[in-house]
């Protein structure tokens, strides 16, 4: 999701001494997606703080509420039209130390900008990161066509970071960063994993504050949420009851409003436009689940 409230946000990547510009949208499954580690091997990477029994649970009840073996579809809204869409689905693996296999599409085509993108990301049973893989192509700003995929590790209370552009090895790119141990990854246009982090939002009044790793800036966010009260959205052709929660982090000008069913599950993410009235952007599901 943009941090600058706008999907046709500039994300910046040093390929060398030069600086190329992507727009930070992906989309749906025309890209065979990078190579991840067995889930097990995944697992067992993370280190100490994702040993059996010894992380910290978030807040919320155990486990996430989105069905295992079920596709989910998120509509991309700009303007009252379709921009994009995510797809996305997980497995549950169940052993001493449960974990989830979140797989992940995204489209996105606006203003002459296309882009294609395929995520795996592997969460342990409280949400929290064990690893992060995406392959990302994108065309249509001035001819520029490039591929990127971006590789995150979660070990030891670090993250490891790896970009590689348009295939050049010669020119990855490799970062390391600190990540508290209640942290969430917030990857860059990832609406499914709002659908992991916000499942994990108590649900009592009050201001409640989640710390969401946001690779592309190297930085830790910490984003607020407060509870506004319960409405009525309307999904495809069935309303939803649904309790909505602001959220604003004013440190990188992010605004908006989630709304979460009474299981938890992400109805609609909107974010605030420089107005503070009418969203820039808004992501909502195609239908109830």
């Amino acid at each position: 999701m943009p941090l600058s409230l706008s999907p046709l946000t500039l994300r910046r990547i040093r390929d060398g001494s030069m600086r190329k510009h992507l727009l930070v949208l992906p989309l749906l499954g025309l890209l065979s997606g990078p190579a991840l580690p067995a889930p097990d091997e995944a697992a067992g990477r993370a280190g100490s703080r994702e040993a059996a029994g010894s992380s910290q649970e978030a807040a919320g009840s155990p486990g996430l509420p989105w069905k295992p073996g079920v596709e989910y579809r998120y509509l991309w809204i700009r303007d009252g039209q379709k921009a994009g869409e995510t797809r996305f689905g997980l497995e549950e693996h169940v052993k001493d130390d449960p974990y989830y296999v979140l797989t992940a599409t995204r489209t996105y085509d606006w203003d002459g900008s296309s882009q294609r993108a395929r995520s795996t990301t592997t969460v342990r049973r409280n949400g929290q990161p064990i690893a992060f893989d995406e392959a990302l192509e994108m065309s249509g700003l001035k001819n520029l066509k490039a591929h990127q995929v971006t590789e995150v590790r979660f070990q030891e209370g670090k993250a490891r970071v790896k970009y590689v552009l348009n295939g050049k090895e010669d020119a990855t790119r490799r970062h390391e960063f600190e990540v508290p141990a209640e942290a969430f990854l917030y990857g860059n246009q990832a609406v499914e994993h709002w659908a992991l982090f916000a499942a994990k939002l108590p649900r009592t009044e009050g201001r409640h504050v989640l710390k969401l790793f946001y690779p592309d800036h190297a930085r830790v966010l910490a984003v607020s949420f407060e509870r506004s009260g319960e409405e009525k959205l309307k999904l495809g052709t069935d309303d939803a009851s649904a309790v909505r929660f602001r959220f604003e982090c004013p440190e990188v000008k992010l605004k908006g409003s989630i709304w979460l069913d009474p299981e938890g599950r992400l109805l609609q993410v909107e974010f605030a436009g420089a107005d503070d009235k009418s969203p820039v952007l808004r992501v909502v599901l195609e239908k109830k689940p």
